[in-house]
């Protein structure tokens, strides 16, 4: 019996790829990059078709949303392909990528008579709450940054589209991994288990807290979305992620303890004088061509929480983050891969601080179109060169299906029953649809 499609967008990123090694022996999934498998380290799968595909151009996506869609049905796209730094400047990128190829990818969904599309988004996107309080689903997303702005109207946009393909929204938590692979908290490790001049130092009062959400986590929710696809309700929000917030503080005691056998004193250095430093470390890096990755708009933040309730998320789906995959009690796993597996750990986190947008995949649209046109690509063929912006490049055909009649796979298709999916691959039983899965 044929397995279930989905398309993923942003394969190639950090969720996609975990995801997609999760997933790929329950569903058929199309994975849509910008980049190759190859080039992104994924081994080739029968369960997946790679279309190379740069979403920011419209030609190309729905030329790729086309060849989907006469593969078969699909049920559901998770859409994880989103641009973000930490530059705090609004470059040209967040529009092209996180907004208008948004609209792209939904305008080419509109014949898909899809389950469901899921859109990613960030509980950053979220202004930092009073003291007190927490953000839930109903915050809007008004924080004052160029990548919550680009998430503001992306959530704007699939809203809109509700009442035409069902949508929901899923605000994820800052997402790492055993090997780390988050920029900001790489900094920190870095810093705090060096022998340096600043290893103990701490900006503010050492209150600043983000919650934190392991990438195993993050797969898992995304899992158990596609257990339960009417579920949510047009244009509903979701939070994936732990309740509260962790602080910095208690960040740097689990991480020194983990690393030197006790938790090191830390000393806070007043506010004002972290801006001042941040700044001149800002204007030296500059002069040099080597700015440093701490910026001084990071200090607009020192001691704020970015508190969560996700509460309603839990009821509402039956989901909630593992306490074994809390930041804290996975520390001792961080600092062991550091410890162990400093080369690894090395590549995969200058990896992660790289932009994935190479200046090649910035060329005008209109040296886009003209190189398409002198050398066509439909997803099927070969012809595509993987350097080409917007060509579609398919790395995987299909395999063809066997099907007794129309409409067959839809009647009797495999469905995801409740299991837990952060640590294995995801249960089925073959069973006809007969409404929502709850």
């Amino acid at each position: 019996m044929a397995l279930p499609r989905i398309v993923v967008t942003g394969a190639s990123g950090f969720v996609g790829r975990h995801l997609l090694a999760q997933i790929k022996e329950c569903f058929h999934v199309f994975g849509l990059a910008r980049r190759s498998e190859a080039q992104c380290g994924i081994t080739p799968h029968p369960n997946m078709t790679w279309l190379q595909v740069d979403i920011a151009e419209p030609e190309p996506v729905a030329t790729a949303f086309e060849w989907i869609a006469r593969q078969g049905p699909v049920e559901a796209v998770i859409h994880l392909a989103a641009h973000y730094d930490f530059t705090d400047q609004d470059v040209a990128e967040y529009r092209r990528t996180n907004v208008d190829g948004l609209w792209h990818v939904l305008d080419a969904c509109r014949p898909l008579n899809l389950r469901r599309f899921v859109f990613a988004s960030s509980v950053a996107a979220c202004p930092f709450p009073a003291l007190g309080e927490a953000i839930t689903e109903a915050t809007s997303p008004d924080a004052d940054h160029p990548y919550a702005r680009s998430k503001k109207a992306g959530e704007a946009m699939v809203r809109a589209i509700a009442d035409e393909i069902p949508t929901c929204i899923v605000r994820f938590a800052a997402l790492y991994s055993d090997w780390c692979e988050y920029p900001p908290l790489f900094n920190f490790l870095r810093t705090w288990l060096s022998t340096g001049w600043n290893a103990r130092m701490i900006g503010g009062r050492g209150g600043f807290a983000i919650p934190y959400l392991h990438v195993r986590c993050a797969v898992s929710f995304i899992n158990h979305l596609l257990c339960n696809l009417e579920l949510p309700t047009p244009g509903e929000v979701f939070i994936a992620s732990p309740d509260g917030a962790v602080p910095i503080r208690k960040v740097f005691e689990a991480a020194t303890l983990a690393h030197f056998g006790e938790s090191r004193r830390p000393v806070f250095v007043p506010k004002v004088v972290t801006a001042a430093w941040l700044h001149l470390q800002d204007v030296a890096g500059k002069a040099i061509g080597r700015r440093p990755f701490e910026r001084p708009w990071m200090a607009r933040y020192l001691d704020d929480q970015l508190t969560v309730d996700a509460s309603h998320t839990r009821r509402r789906l039956g989901w909630s983050n593992r306490p074994r995959f809390n930041l804290i009690r996975r520390m001792p796993f961080l600092v062991d891969n550091l410890r162990t597996q400093p080369l690894r750990w090395s590549v995969l986190n200058h990896a992660a601080m790289r932009k994935e947008v190479s200046s090649r995949w910035l060329e005008g649209s209109v040296a886009a179109r003209e190189a398409r046109a002198r050398d066509p690509a439909p997803p099927g063929g070969g012809a595509a060169r993987p350097g080409q912006p917007g060509a579609v490049r398919c790395c995987r055909p299909s395999r063809p299906e066997k099907s007794g009649r129309p409409g067959s796979a839809l009647d009797q298709q495999p469905q995801v029953q409740s299991s837990d999916p952060g640590d294995g691959p995801c249960r089925w039983s073959l069973q006809e649809r007969r409404g929502p899965l709850l």
